[in-house]
């Protein structure tokens, strides 16, 4: 019994003690968006959702860019202008923004993933934050 207490206890000093991954680098909450969108900080909002998304339900955040993750590796270029910008990915739940920021990185590109994505924003914002 002492064994699996030392264990269960140097397991979860371990973890707590990690390095940040570089994934939790790439990531930025809807609040710290917000955030930035109230300080009318220089960023670029992408959004990687379809067209129809885009324009749907959910909305889009104000003046968000929209390239489809489908289209993105051959239209990456259009966003050589904002390189050197922080750049805010984001989709629906954050999966496809998580490719497409795994990608632009790659591609030298300051970017985050929004996590949760326009669920979260909705659920933390409602309707009236975004367009």
């Amino acid at each position: 019994m002492k064994i699996a207490v030392f264990l269960w206890n140097l397991m979860a000093l371990l973890t707590s003690c990690r390095k940040p991954t570089n994934s939790d680098a790439m990531t930025i909450t809807v609040d710290q968006v917000h955030s930035l969108l109230e300080r009318k900080d220089d960023v670029l909002l992408l959004d990687v959702r379809t067209p129809k998304e885009f324009s749907g339900g959910l909305g889009h955040l104000p003046d968000a860019r929209l390239i489809p993750v489908e289209e993105l590796e051959t239209r990456y270029e259009e966003l050589e202008p904002h390189k050197n910008k922080e750049m805010v990915v984001y989709c629906r739940s954050g999966n496809r923004s998580g490719r497409a920021v795994n990608f632009l990185s790659q591609k030298g590109f300051k970017v985050k993933n929004m996590s949760g994505g326009m669920l979260a924003w909705r659920k933390r914002f409602g309707k009236d934050k975004s367009d």
